[in-house]
């Protein structure tokens, strides 16, 4: 009889980063957006980028942040700042880039409703405007931001099945870490910590690049958080979601245990043969089960099934505190907390 053959799970395609990073030491002024040049403004705020002139009385109304840093500022063109047209000038830390799409929002709350041309730019904006609305206070960009970014990762078994987020590109579940734990929004972490947990350890130790050529990289504690949860992950592989394989047990009403016992071996050695080594598999379904039952009675392959299916479920409510989260329920419940 032929062997089995499982399907070969994929894997992102990652590069380990060498820590070489190109610098561009030509000093640039900042422009003005073009944009978000209004001449009609009262305030223009500047960034390592861009410079806007905008109204204070719009970012006002929805920061709380930027009324404190406005409410000493003159009004009118009484302030003759060097290049500040005469109103008020205020410095910025922030990224130019996130900025321009934090003022995007503030001026158009359903941008980010808008089709963008790619999952690239769709995050760069999302992720801006989770980033400063936390920072300035814009409760509504924040939960809008976030309700987006809900969608596009895993936070139960049936939409990890479905293959939410998997897509995802690996320098983004990086960021998305980060964010995460810049904002507070602890819930994205789990699959985020769980997809980087397939990838080869030199990338998780190393680093990998992102399109414009800039390495991102994990945290020292959350290189350490990625690699202790990947061991817990192959431990409940081995010992709970694939335990049918790796450990079999006797079925009561099973009608040929060596030939079962057998061809569970077989499969077995099949999939170890065609994953990557230290691939975890903790919440991949099963998909062999006719390849099984060509050795397996049906008692026993109708038993494995249940048993499979139970113990991915089980997996997945302890899957935060793999990576040292606490449970979905807390996760849940500091979501947005200031």
């Amino acid at each position: 009889m032929q062997g089995p053959r499982l399907r070969q799970p994929k894997r992102p395609r990652l590069e380990p980063e060498d820590r070489r990073v190109s610098v561009d030491h030509s000093a640039t002024q900042p422009c003005r957006h073009p944009a978000l040049w209004f001449e009609d403004g009262s305030v223009i705020l500047t960034t390592d980028t861009h410079t806007f002139c905008v109204h204070k009385t719009i970012l006002a109304s929805h920061s709380p942040r930027f009324a404190e840093m406005f409410k000493d500022l003159p009004t009118g063109r009484g302030m003759r700042e060097s290049g500040g047209d005469g109103y008020p000038v205020v410095p910025l830390s922030e990224p130019g880039r996130d900025m321009v799409n934090f003022l995007r929002y503030l001026y158009d709350p359903f941008i980010l409703e808008q089709r963008f041309p790619d999952v690239e730019q769709m995050l760069l904006a999302v992720v801006a405007v989770l980033r400063l609305s936390t920072r300035y206070k814009v409760r509504r960009g924040r939960h809008t931001a976030m309700k987006i970014l809900k969608q596009e990762v895993a936070t139960s078994l049936e939409e990890y099945a479905s293959g939410r987020g998997q897509n995802l590109p690996p320098h983004w579940i990086i960021r998305l870490i980060r964010v995460a734990r810049e904002c507070g929004e602890q819930e994205l972490l789990p699959f985020a910590f769980l997809q980087c947990s397939g990838w080869p350890i030199p990338c998780i130790i190393g680093g990998i690049s992102s399109p414009n050529g800039n390495p991102v990289y994990l945290s020292d504690q959350d290189r350490a958080t990625c690699l202790l949860g990947r061991e817990k992950l192959l431990d409940v592989e081995r010992k709970e979601t694939w335990a049918f394989l790796y450990n079999p047990q006797p079925v009561e009403a099973c009608t040929k245990a060596k030939a079962c016992r057998a061809q569970l071996f077989t499969v077995l050695a099949d999939k170890l043969r065609d994953t990557p080594a230290g691939m975890p598999l903790a919440f991949k379904e099963f998909e062999a089960w006719d390849i099984l039952a060509q050795g397996c009675c049906k008692s026993c392959v109708t038993k494995f099934k249940a048993d499979h299916e139970q113990a991915r479920k089980a997996a997945w409510q302890k899957l935060p505190w793999i990576f040292g989260l606490g449970t979905w329920e807390e996760l849940s419940k500091s979501q947005g907390e200031d």
